[in-house]
């Protein structure tokens, strides 16, 4: 799944100027450069846990299980490379914080996507300020003035999804209240043994997440985080073809 960004920016271009095209081109390549910002720390977490296993070792096999489970029992051992595995473990766990963050700044920046991409500055009655141009703002402002309603639709797709609830929760607590407890697991409960760091139940704003491998949380999450937000720019395509009769 894919969403042109050129025929995007072209939209604009012919339906509100160069001028507000200008004006896009910040937070539209902000979306871009956060996206590979989150794909840069999701493969360092990812390598981290991997650093202390022989090149030979082949993910899922047995044998790199019990190197693993040899890494665990070393860890509690007090020498030098417990030390070395242990840091390596903290600093994995540390670019799965920065990856959530950077992935969960993209709703606001999106925000501005929309807001310009459309000129809604024109279009709605009371027009918002560009420091209270939230993705909730600007869905709501849309909504309530039946403008675009296609993207509306597609960002409450987004807003909604579980894993982006999941998402949110996480960068909030981890930022705003304490840090999430994390375990450092070896499970043989499925045909392919699974290890890694597993981010364990927490509770925000009164809901409950369960725990999650984080391996999930920067593969499948970020997977369909990214599709959501391909809709979403989908959506915006699909009316400045309207605006523009093309």
């Amino acid at each position: 799944m894919t969403w042109s960004v050129k025929d995007f920016e072209g939209l604009v271009k012919i339906c509100y100027g160069e001028e507000q095209r200008e004006r896009l081109k910040r937070p539209l390549s902000s979306v871009s450069w956060k996206l590979m910002l989150a794909q840069y720390h999701a493969d360092e977490s990812k390598k981290l846990y991997r650093s202390y296993l022989s090149e030979e070792s082949v993910e899922g096999t047995v044998e790199e299980l019990v190197q693993v489970v040899g890494q665990v029992l070393m860890a509690a051992s007090g020498s030098v490379e417990a030390d070395k595995f242990k840091e390596a473990r903290i600093l994995s766990e540390a670019h799965l914080i920065a990856y959530a963050q950077s992935l969960h700044s993209i709703a606001d920046i999106l925000a501005q996507v929309i807001y310009l991409g459309i000129n809604l500055e024109s279009k709605l009655t009371e027009p918002i300020p560009a420091d209270n141009r939230k993705l909730y703002n600007v869905n709501e402002g849309m909504r309530k003035e039946k403008i675009a309603l296609g993207v509306v639709k597609a960002v409450d797709a987004f807003k909604q999804s579980p894993k982006f609830l999941y998402l949110q929760a996480y960068v909030n607590t981890t930022k705003h209240y304490s840090l999430v407890d994390v375990t450092h697991q070896i499970s043989l409960k499925s045909s392919i043994p699974r290890y890694g760091i597993q981010i364990l139940p927490f509770e925000y704003k009164g809901h409950s997440f369960p725990k999650k491998w984080a391996y999930d949380f920067v593969v499948q999450d970020f997977k369909a985080i990214r599709e959501s937000i391909i809709c979403v720019g989908n959506e915006l395509n699909r009316f400045l073809r309207s605006v523009a009769g093309v």
